[in-house]
């Protein structure tokens, strides 16, 4: 066939008469073969078919799963991905060589870390002057925290341990009533403080209080009244715990 081309940029064929636009064979991202104007022309058909083969091939490439909730990542070869199948119930998607996998989840037991510790006979608290309790006796201690001979009163932070805890205690009094204060104590210095009516339908005091400690910083609870005043002497009456929150 014969063409002629026209002021327009168009190809005319003098045998049918037909005039086409010529166009750029386009380039494709992935490399797909797709026909120039002349394969549209003579062989078309067969040329679509080459092309969309391709892109077909192409898009399985980048898109390889085969069941549902699979995933896909690019792997190193060029223009292709990698399945990766779905994991079952339960899994968490992790890192291994480099590459996404599904793993089981670490199973991991919180530790506990603290101390209680009691008195096992009452205490004489001296009149007129905050006195630190001393424990006397330990139920439980992790870390060291507590030494019943040596500064019984203190809860100390052990190495490795400084942050938030939680200082509780609970406290029975006897052979008094009236107004009791109390205090605790970070290093001698007081953190938080409160008072008691002490009466005969009342005879403990309980308290929680959230403090940050760190390393060797010790914990009291000191008391305070105006004449004589005694501690209950049990571990379900008179006792304080120090339980470590996290850093």
């Amino acid at each position: 066939m014969e063409h002629n081309q026209s002021n327009l940029g168009l190809d005319q064929c003098h045998h049918c008469g037909v005039r086409r636009k010529q166009v750029a064979n386009p380039t494709t991202n992935y490399g797909f073969v797709l026909p120039t104007p002349t394969d549209l022309v003579t062989d078309l058909p067969a040329d679509f078919d080459v092309a969309l083969q391709g892109v077909d091939t192409q898009l399985k490439a980048l898109q390889p799963g085969t069941t549902l909730g699979d995933l896909a990542y690019s792997s190193a070869t060029a223009d292709t991905n990698t399945r990766l199948a779905i994991g079952s119930t339960g899994n968490v998607l992790t890192v291994a060589g480099g590459v996404p996998t599904w793993a089981t989840p670490a199973v991991s037991t919180p530790t506990y870390v603290g101390c209680l510790a009691y008195r096992s006979s009452s205490q004489t608290l001296t009149s007129g002057a905050y006195t630190a309790i001393e424990w006397n006796a330990e139920a439980w201690d992790t870390n060291t925290f507590h030494d019943n001979s040596t500064n019984p009163s203190r809860f100390t932070i052990p190495v490795g341990k400084a942050g938030y805890y939680n200082f509780i205690f609970n406290l029975g009094i006897g052979s008094a009533t009236g107004q009791v204060y109390w205090q605790i104590l970070v290093n001698g210095s007081a953190v938080s403080a409160g008072a008691w009516n002490v009466s005969a339908s009342e005879t403990k005091l309980a308290q929680s209080v959230s403090i940050v400690v760190a390393v060797a910083d010790y914990v009291q609870l000191t008391v305070y009244r105006v004449g004589a005043i005694t501690t209950a002497g049990s571990q379900t009456e008179a006792w304080a715990s120090i339980n470590y929150m996290g850093a």
